[in-house]
């Protein structure tokens, strides 16, 4: 049987400050796009896409700045601990980065792959 990688939708979030206006929040702050992210440990965190990110002083541990995005690496390549769960606000950048992009290649390109070709236009924040 093949196995099959998980769709973001399966993360569920539980939080006294629901995650959108979590990002909400630091986009009307920052005024960029913002990706959220959970902490995974071990293995598991080979289903995920996984984020190099610089902390940003001052915040506790709760933002960082994007540096790279690896797809599903292996636990012993995974440049974190900070996965991609699927929730973003993106700013308009999005868009020139799809007409960038050609369509055969477009279509290969998943919404967390676009979000950081975009982000590397774009200052990008993380949100945990």
């Amino acid at each position: 049987m093949k196995s099959r990688s998980r769709p973001a939708c399966d993360d569920v979030i539980d939080a006294k400050v629901p995650v959108l206006k979590q990002l909400v929040d630091v986009f009307d702050e920052k005024h960029c796009s913002v990706i959220a992210t959970q902490v995974v440990e071990g293995p598991t965190i080979s289903s995920y896409g996984v984020l190099k990110a610089k902390e940003v002083a001052g915040t506790g541990g709760r933002l960082y700045e994007v540096l790279d995005l690896v797809e599903k690496p292996k636990f012993e390549d995974a440049p974190s601990n900070l996965a991609v769960i699927g929730r973003y606000i993106l700013t308009p950048t999005i868009f020139e980065t799809l007409s960038d992009i050609n369509r055969a290649r477009a279509a290969s390109y998943s919404l967390r792959r676009l979000a950081w070709v975009a982000a590397a236009r774009e200052d990008v924040r993380l949100r945990l």
